[in-house]
This record gives structure tokens, C-alpha cells and sequence, in this order.
């Protein structure tokens, strides 16, 4: 085991950062992302989907990056907050709001130009009489969530028409969402089909009552990967624009670089005896003479605490496993066999080094979640370094 002299010397591998933890977001990374996708057809329309922080990478960031450089032709947010937000930080486009609005706050879609998802016929008449709002109608073709149930879609295009004599409502697409487009198995295959062919067969009907929409918008990001289908006049991509994938257990063809990376500084190191036990609920103990580092990032920043004795980070370009339970702001880890640790050090807890990964998709695997819920977990507590802006 190599010796530690002074644990507090000024670190070999210490950079220009102020936070104890942080969140780094490369923005080059989004622009490789959205590089890869046009590879796969150039003429594509995108609508960067930006809502809960960007997936929890900075939704004025993201949004500010991607407006600047012209590679996306709309936004879509989660509310209406998000998207005023939006248009005080000078984002000029088309921006539409997935989630009900509520009619206090109609005027504001007038105000601040925005396109508000319309779900039922009750909505849109509460719309026309208190606004004059540009709309996208929600269909529902299996989501089950919320729009206009298309399981008869002789009724639904019914519904839809009479929204058309509403003289103060725009209309000006239709959309839904695709519940299993990341699916492995035949059965989701067929069933995502059926989806895509059931709002198209609705685009269809409306058509022939001489109804013509200039949106019709039905692919997700995976739906963009494994169903894609010129017909959707919009993509609507998240997840791998930030170049995560849709589903661990399924590949993707394109070569996404995540955009999220997880960092914290070593706030401690010390050496243990054997048969030290470490944490709470002493989970862990160790088996000979341990050097064990401490690093001020734990299940209060967003780390998970079912990750306990499970992960690894990367100190010096090599992977050390967390050792005891997760705290709430601390964990601890293995450096023993690492050399030249020192307090200060930056290590990395998401993200990749020259020769070692660690992924948003393969811990969220390890918990049995999902690469969305731990990049929306770390972005509300953690200070985010923004770099090649």
C-alpha cells in the first residue's frame, strides 16, 4: 500500500473550482448530439424538449445554446412558467407548453406568444372565451395520461372539428406520445405502430373534411431512433439530445455523448485498520489496512442511496468503490491501491475520464430506475459548471 506523507499538500490534479460538489454540463456535447442526429436526415425539424430544467441541465443553458447556433426549430416545456422564462432570456421560438395551463393565467399564452396543449373540448371553449391563444391538440392513442381518447377515431375527429369553429383558438397541430417506443419486445413494437398509425389515421380523416394542420407530431426520442416516420412534421427530442438513451437495455445507433457529469472534491482521507467499520448501519468493514477518502456528495445532492457499497467513482483516471452507507451529504470511497490522492482532488462521480466511465444509464440500471430520474435529481441541488459556451 503506498504511504501517504501529507494528506493536505497542495493537490497534484486540483482545478479552478469553487464548489465542494457540482454539476458539469458541456455544451459541445449537445452540439455533437444534434450532429448525429441530422446524420440520419438533414431536414428534420426538432423540437428540443426542455422542460424540468433541461432534464436537469440547465433549461436557459441549454435552451440560450441551442437558439444561438440555430440547430433546433422549437421548444417544448412543461409549463407555463418555464416557458415565460424562455422568452425573458430572449428564446424566440415556438415554444409549446405540454401541461394544462390554468384559465387565471390565459392571457399570458396571448402575452408571451406561446402554444398551449389543448386536451379535451371543455378546455378549448375555456380557452376561446378568455383568450386568443395558438393551440396543438393532444391525442391520446395509448398513453392513457391525458388528450382526446383515439380509440374511435371517427369521434375524435368529430371533437376535433368542432374545435374548429371556436373563432378565437388557433389550431395549428396535432400530437401525441408514444408510451413504449423503447420497447424489446414484439408486443411493444406492434403496439407503438398502432400508436403512430392511429393519429395519423386522424391527421388522415381531418384531411379529407378538407382540414388541413401544419403540425402533425407523434416521435419522441425514441421514437425518432426505432419508429422513425417522415410524417411527424417535428421530432421531439430529450433524452438523447442531452446523449443519454432512451432505454439501458436497448442500444442506440448513434454515438451520443453525455452532456452531464457529476464532480466533488475530496473534503478527507484517512487509514483504517482492518475490521474498521464504515458508515452508518455499519454496512461495510473493512478487510485490511484501508485508506478511505470522503467526498462531500451524498443522497441530498442526488445521489442514491441504494447505490450503498454498490458504485464506483473515478479518482485518477481509476475506479475506487464507495465503501458504508451513502449519507445524506457525504460518501466514502476506497483510494488504497490509487495513488497520489489528495484532499482537494476532483473526482468524478458521473462522466468519464481517459480510460474510465461511469453512466447516468448503467447506475439508474443498478437501482432498477431510469437515467431521467437521476439527471432531474442532481440538478436541484448542485451548484452546474457550464463549460464550452
Amino acid at each position: 500500500m503506498k504511504p501517504f506523507v501529507n494528506f493536505f499538500e497542495k493537490p497534484a490534479n486540483s482545478v479552478n473550482v469553487f464548489f465542494d460538489a457540482f454539476v458539469e454540463i458541456d455544451l459541445n456535447a449537445i452540439k455533437m448530439n444534434i450532429a448525429e442526429i441530422k446524420k440520419t436526415n438533414a431536414n428534420i425539424k426538432i423540437m428540443a424538449v426542455v422542460k424540468s430544467n433541461a432534464y436537469g441541465h440547465d433549461i436557459i443553458e441549454i435552451s440560450k445554446f441551442l437558439s444561438k447556433e440555430n440547430m433546433v426549430s422549437a421548444f417544448a416545456v412543461d409549463n407555463i412558467d418555464e416557458a415565460i422564462l424562455l422568452r425573458k432570456n430572449g428564446i424566440q421560438e415556438d415554444i409549446l407548453l405540454l401541461r394544462h395551463t390554468f384559465p387565471e393565467r390565459f392571457k399570458e399564452l396571448t402575452e408571451y406568444d406561446l402554444i398551449q396543449t389543448v386536451d379535451s373540448k371543455i378546455y378549448a371553449e375555456q380557452l376561446n372565451n378568455s383568450s386568443n391563444a395558438r393551440v396543438h391538440i393532444e391525442i391520446d392513442t395509448g398513453m392513457g395520461r391525458t388528450g382526446i381518447l383515439a380509440d374511435d377515431v371517427v369521434r375524435c375527429v368529430d371533437e376535433i372539428r368542432t374545435m374548429f369553429r371556436l373563432p378565437n383558438i388557433h389550431i395549428e397541430g396535432i400530437f401525441t406520445h408514444l408510451s413504449v417506443a423503447d420497447g424489446i419486445t414484439l408486443e411493444e413494437d406492434i403496439y407503438t405502430k398502432k400508436q403512430i398509425q392511429t393519429i395519423k389515421n386522424v391527421y388522415g380523416c381531418l384531411l379529407d373534411f378538407g382540414i388541413k394542420i401544419e403540425h402533425c407530431h407523434f416521435l419522441n426520442s425514441a421514437g425518432f431512433l426505432y419508429h422513425y416516420d417522415v410524417a411527424s412534421t417535428y421530432v421531439r427530442l430529450g433524452i438523447i439530445l442531452y446523449g443519454l438513451c432512451p432505454n439501458f437495455h436497448k442500444g442506440v445507433s448513434l454515438n451520443l455523448h453525455p452532456a452531464l457529469s457529476v464532480k466533488a472534491r475530496i473534503s478527507y482521507i484517512k487509514i483504517v485498520d482492518k475490521g474498521t467499520y464504515i458508515g452508518y448501519g455499519r454496512t461495510y468493514c473493512t478487510e485490511k489496512r484501508t485508506v478511505i477518502a470522503t467526498i462531500p456528495i451524498g443522497y441530498a445532492h442526488g445521489y442514491p442511496r441504494a447505490l450503498s457499497n454498490k458504485s464506483k467513482v473515478i479518482v485518477n483516471d481509476v475506479l475506487a468503490p464507495t465503501i458504508g452507507t451513502i449519507c445524506m451529504g457525504n460518501m466514502m470511497i476506497d483510494v488504497t491501491d490509487i495513488e497520489n490522492v489528495n484532499v482537494g482532488d476532483v473526482v468524478t462521480v458521473v462522466g468519464s475520464s481517459e480510460h474510465e466511465k461511469i453512466t447516468l444509464d448503467s447506475l439508474a440500471n443498478d437501482i432498477g430506475s431510469i437515467n431521467y430520474e437521476l439527471a432531474c435529481r442532481f440538478s436541484f441541488v448542485l451548484p452546474k459548471v457550464i463549460v464550452n459556451r
